[in-house]
Parts: C-alpha cells; structure tokens; sequence
C-alpha cells in the first residue's frame, strides 16, 4: 500500500497519534501510532538526518541542523486534511518501522500483520516538514519530548 497523503491528529481518549492515510489506489487507511512506536519512529529519523551532516562541519552542528530544520517547516504548505469515509477506513497499529535513505528521498515502511506494508515516500525537506508535525503532536500530547535532538528543540518556533 502506497501512501499518497497523511494528517497527523493526536486523540486524548486513545493517548495516540492517529495518522490518517489517502492510498494511491483511492481508498483510505488510519495508522494508530504509540508513544513508544513514535519515540522509535524519532529516533530512527532524526539520527539519520544527523549523519547527513558532517561531524568535521565549519559551523556549529547542531546550529546547521536547527537551520536546516526551520527552513523545511518555513517551506510548507498547509493542504485540506485527509477525511477518511466512515466505513471505508482500515485502521491499524503498526507493528514494525524500516527506513531507506537515498541521497533524494526517504521511504517509511510501516508493517502491519506478517504479509502487509504501508510505505509512504519523502523528499528529505518533506521528511523535516513532517517530523515538525509529528514534534508539534507530542507537544500537544504532552508526551515527554526528551527523544528529540537538542538540535531539532531549537528550531522549535512556538518557543518565540
């Protein structure tokens, strides 16, 4: 399954992130993400933002991974929520995350059951775009933010 657009929204009453999916083919799909899978799913992606840049920088790294992050969230374009039909939507808790890396996009596994994977694929801006949403619902969910690089806490524009 190809994921073509997601909106993130976190449901108190289920402490969890519920990613609404629209598939390539027209149908709809909710991913359930938990605190633990998305602490997994930060780690993973922030570490291999970081190991874009050079430890041998002239600049400040962390600095220059700020920058860099702010720029991608400046970049983005709000766009209509998805809207999944009632009684047309799959939902389901992921079981398992794989990311790859290609020097122009990064694509998200995301397994569910033993034979099925959702992947939705990302240049590197829309990946920094969309972590910043995924940061803003941890915020929200007022779930502990000590996951997060120091680096990515301080391109955090609500703080101004």
């Amino acid at each position: 399954m190809q994921l073509k657009k997601v909106t993130l929204h976190y449901s108190p009453i289920d402490d969890r992130i519920r990613m609404s999916a629209e598939l390539e083919d027209g149908g709809y799909l909710v991913l359930w993400l938990t605190l633990r899978f998305c602490r997994l799913l930060v780690s993973t992606l922030c570490r291999r933002i970081e190991d874009t840049v050079s430890r041998q920088a002239v600049f400040d790294r962390d600095f220059l991974l700020s920058f860099r992050q702010r720029a991608a969230e400046w970049q983005h374009q709000p766009a209509a929520p998805v809207s999944p039909h009632d009684g047309v939507v799959r939902s389901v808790l992921p079981e398992r995350l794989k990311a790859s890396f290609s020097s122009r996009s990064v694509v998200l596994k995301f397994y569910i059951g033993t034979e099925q994977v959702a992947r939705m694929s990302l240049s590197h801006t829309e990946l920094r775009q969309w972590l910043g949403v995924l940061y803003r619902m941890f915020q929200k969910a007022k779930w502990p933010l000590d996951t997060w690089p120091e680096w990515f806490t301080l391109s955090d524009c609500s703080r101004n």
